[in-house]
């Protein structure tokens, strides 16, 4: 299935009151710019039928994604991202 859907959620610094906007796309490669596996390829992949939750694969290329995290929902995606410090730049 290949879902896309995009979401936007604040992350609050923890150091003062800025807050930044991070996009996570559903279905879709992005390349990791910045946090734990930079320079790698990240796609998360929505699966309701099976598992209910969501994939996040993570590989060398966009082609070949080498492994995965199963999170339990879209809540836990973000607390996935931002615990990676991941910023990603999304293909189009």
């Amino acid at each position: 299935m290949n879902k896309r859907s995009y979401f936007g959620v604040f992350i609050d610094d923890r150091h003062g009151q800025t807050f930044t906007m991070t996009e996570i796309q559903i279905g879709n490669f992005g390349k990791i710019l910045a946090g734990d596996h930079r320079g790698q390829f990240v796609k998360v992949v929505y699966d309701p039928n099976e598992t209910g939750g969501d994939f996040i694969h993570v590989g060398d290329d966009n082609k070949h994604l080498g492994w995965d995290s199963w999170v339990e929902n879209l809540e836990h995606v973000t607390q996935y991202f931002e615990e990676a410090g991941w910023q990603i730049d999304w293909e189009d």
